[in-house]
């Protein structure tokens, strides 16, 4: 029996999904080369594959995510490890070897998400990004980080998702800040966020993809919620310890990308993506391998 791709999204209902953010479409093609794949080896395998936003938690399911914000970087784990972060410890990266090679692919590579052309922006001398996700759900998060802004007279720039699935306007989402003052500034989508995160003293965010590109790039990244690029110690719950927090060590780092690209993601652009996809379906569903053993450096 070929593995259950019922969960699993269809390069239609991705389309379907995204057919109003043409900067998500774009990314369609690699979406089809990755099922085509599945199915191809599917033949081979019995078991359960589901995507992140398909899956129930149950236990037996191979779980998958697209990469972010490297979209071509897929996360292929048991039962979500590490994709549904939450209540998950990681250490393995602790003992990676570090491989120059696998670090300058993760340094050449795109980590800008939506590749957004730069604009002209002012900006202060120094300031804290926060780049929104769901503005007016998360409005809490917003209100309180221009209070502690506006008290501690530091500069908080948040930054318009450029794709938005906001019912409210941008400007409608800025009125929503009550606590906004002359320390909170807001930027449209149209601002590059590579440019904002060269720019930036530190990085605050939820869980935003934004914040893998700042850690790569060096800067101090303090998440409100689990991610998995939250393995410094920088997950905080706290504006107090956001502040505090630190940029990973040189070493750390590069430690954290060779573990990240050559043990945890699959890259779908490598000349053996098909390979390293039939590793993980043989380590999950033939040999049902440990955690440990799947993501342990050997």
């Amino acid at each position: 029996m070929p593995l259950d791709l019922t969960k699993a999204i269809s390069s239609r209902k991705f389309f379907e999904q995204r057919k109003q953010h043409p900067l998500k479409i774009k990314n369609l093609p690699q979406v089809h080369k990755f099922l085509k794949t599945v199915i191809e080896l599917s033949k081979n395998y019995k078991g359960y594959l589901s995507h992140i936003d398909n899956y129930s938690g149950k236990d037996g399911h191979l779980v998958y995510e697209e990469g972010n914000p490297n979209f071509n970087l897929y996360k292929v784990s048991p039962n979500g490890i590490f994709i549904n972060y939450y209540n998950q410890s990681n250490d393995y990266w602790k003992t990676t070897e570090i491989r120059k090679g696998t670090v300058d692919t993760m340094l050449a590579l795109s980590n800008n998400k939506y590749e957004v052309a730069s604009s002209v922006v002012y900006l202060p001398k120094n300031f804290i990004l926060f780049p929104l996700q769901r503005a007016i759900a998360e409005n809490y998060y917003l209100e309180s980080i221009a209070k502690w802004a506006k008290i501690n007279k530091v500069y908080v720039v948040f930054k318009e998702h450029p794709c938005s699935s906001e019912v409210a306007t941008f400007a409608e989402i800025i009125t929503s800040v009550k606590n906004r003052s002359e320390y909170t500034m807001f930027v449209s989508k149209t601002a590059n966020i590579d440019y904002l995160i060269d720019k930036c003293n530190r990085v605050w965010t939820l869980d935003s993809g934004v914040g893998f590109t700042a850690t790569v790039k060096g800067k101090p990244v303090a998440t409100f919620r689990p991610t998995d690029y939250s393995v410094f110690g920088n997950q905080v719950s706290t504006l107090r310890d956001a502040a505090l927090i630190k940029a990973p060590s040189k070493e750390e780092l590069h430690r954290f990308l060779t573990w990240y690209y050559d043990v945890f993601t699959i890259d779908i652009d490598s000349s053996d993506f098909k390979e390293q996809l039939s590793y993980r379906f043989d380590a999950f569903y033939n040999k049902n391998s440990s955690i440990k053993d799947l993501y342990t450096w050997k």
